[in-house]
């Protein structure tokens, strides 16, 4: 037997892990708390997905009548279907709502800290795992896309899954491999950018894995045939809708082709736009920022600091090196893997955060495996992150749910879902809804949760030419009050600033920015 730990690491090692606790505890506290109104209101693409899971769950067809797409139509160009998937059993049981909307992304905030703790921890050290976890629970970012339903957020989750399952500092287990590229092959499902960082990770990952003998060939080509076997749906959709082919439907399941073109097609110009992406994708992990209010809150940014980029840069290239020098095991070359996939994807579109959300996870994480690492050599590295990282974790939470609040709310429209339930429980007539909101059309369609086949037979698009695009009118709903009926229409929702027609009677209730006006 070894001797017994001194007493005052024994007290070290339990404070750091109080700490640590600590911080979780607080991470979770701010993913959980009054999810279901911070963000406030509901953006437009969250009532999207949500529809289209509750249309799915109760009619087995998309809001443009296909049933069980690979890929939903949406808009138009397409929306990732994985996240409408996961959210039917919540929606199946407990009804569409906000809440039920959001949950997938909440559980899969929450389940992604000990996936993180899990890949650090076999990867590297219990250290590295704990830094990790404590870099992911507290950041801004994270926090704050936990929080809403953006279906292409579910990318990170989906992918550090499939990653634990291969983290070992061992051979990797064929099961587990096979896993792996099972969920890899998912994130296809998850969000679009995929197409490109997952194929170059996969095989870099099996290249070097059967190189270094981590992985047996047949484990390799087993998780191949895996990884193939459920990529293929997807692989199909990119054919059909780069080569102009029609739709495909097998024993229910489609491949659709985009009635405009797919977003996938449409995003990508690798001729004329590298070096400014690259500059543009650079000023965003410096500034911490894309602008955008849904992905960032300033002064937090991503992690605070743009140290810590530079931090996950450094210690993604040391992995390489010290793989290739194999006084670190070979393993350890995934999270350097991870980044460097992903590099493309923020390089042939315009980046910004929620695009480059697989990268900006793959930097987190590295920064906190870093941390985790340098505690073994520097006692106390990591207690000092933690407390420094709550501090400012704790001024985050604070204005997220107050200043940050205020700022947010009129990119989620807030005030115009408890308008329209308004609206519709004071008539059952014709109702005349503004214009001046992306996509009204999918706010109704979520809060009267409308049959897709009625949506279907009735839907008019503002475009003759097209069926994507605005909708003009649907069922009792016109859209635009530039096209309302005032002599027909029994409700009138409009939003300030609105121009309407003048001597309307009736009365007026307000819900924030938007006005309810039931006609006498």
């Amino acid at each position: 037997m070894g001797d017994p730990q001194p007493t005052s690491n024994r007290i070290y090692d339990t404070y750091v892990r109080v700490l640590i606790l600590v911080a979780i505890s607080v991470g979770i506290f701010a993913r959980v708390y009054a999810f279901n109104n911070n963000p406030p209101g509901l953006n437009q693409d969250e009532a999207s997905i949500g529809y289209e899971a509750w249309s799915l769950a109760f009619f087995g067809i998309d809001r443009n009548g296909v049933s069980w797409p690979v890929q939903l139509i949406s808009w138009g160009d397409g929306q990732n279907v994985l996240y409408a998937w996961l959210a039917i059993p919540f929606i199946k049981i407990l009804g569409l709502s906000i809440s039920t909307t959001r949950l997938p992304m909440l559980i899969s905030g929450l389940l992604s800290l000990p996936l993180v703790y899990r890949i650090g921890s076999r990867l590297f050290s219990v250290e590295a795992g704990l830094g990790a976890l404590l870099f992911v629970a507290l950041s801004p970012w994270h926090i704050m896309m936990s929080r809403w339903a953006l279906e292409s957020n579910l990318l990170p989750f989906v992918f550090v899954a499939g990653l634990a399952f291969a983290a070992t500092q061992d051979q990797v287990k064929p099961w587990h491999w096979i896993s792996a590229c099972a969920f890899w092959a998912l994130c296809l499902y998850a969000y679009g950018v995929a197409y490109l960082s997952i194929p170059i990770f996969v095989l870099g990952a099996q290249v070097v894995f059967v190189r270094f003998r981590s992985i047996s060939i047949k484990s390799a080509i087993a998780g191949s045939l895996v990884f193939i076997g459920v990529a293929a749906p997807v692989a199909l959709f990119i054919a059909i809708n780069t080569f102009n082919w029609s739709s495909v439907s097998v024993a229910g399941l489609t491949v659709p082709h985009m009635p405009a073109t797919a977003r996938f097609a449409s995003q990508l110009n690798v001729s004329e736009v590298l070096v400014p992406n690259a500059m543009m994708l650079l000023r965003i992990l410096i500034r911490q920022t894309d602008g955008y209010v849904y992905n960032s809150a300033l002064p937090y940014g991503i992690m605070y600091s743009p140290v810590f980029f530079v931090l996950s840069l450094l210690f993604a290239i040391s992995t390489v090196v010290c793989a290739i020098t194999r006084s670190w095991p070979v393993q350890r070359m995934l999270i350097a893997l991870w980044i460097f996939a992903c590099l493309p994807s923020g390089l042939v579109q315009i980046p910004n955060i929620n695009r480059t959300n697989l990268l900006i996870m793959g930097l987190v994480v590295s920064a906190g495996l870093g941390v985790g690492l340098l505690e073994r050599k520097f006692k106390g590295i990591l207690p000092l992150c933690a407390a420094a990282l709550l501090v400012a974790c704790g001024f985050f939470v604070r204005d997220y749910v107050t200043v940050q609040h205020d700022r947010i709310a009129p990119g989620f429209f807030d005030g115009l879902v408890p308008a329209l339930q308004y609206a519709q429980s004071k008539s059952s007539g014709n109702i005349c809804v503004t214009g001046n909101v992306n996509m009204p059309y999918i706010y109704a369609l979520f809060t009267e949760q409308t049959d897709p086949n009625e949506f279907q037979r009735t839907v008019i698009y503002a475009s003759q030419t097209s069926r994507t695009g605005f909708v003009a009118s649907y069922g009792r709903y016109t859209f635009g009050l530039e096209r309302c009926d005032y002599g027909a229409a029994s409700v009138i929702l409009a939003r300030t600033g609105d121009n309407m027609a003048g001597g309307l009677l009736g009365t007026k209730t307000s819900f924030g920015e938007y006005d309810v006006i039931v006609l006498k």
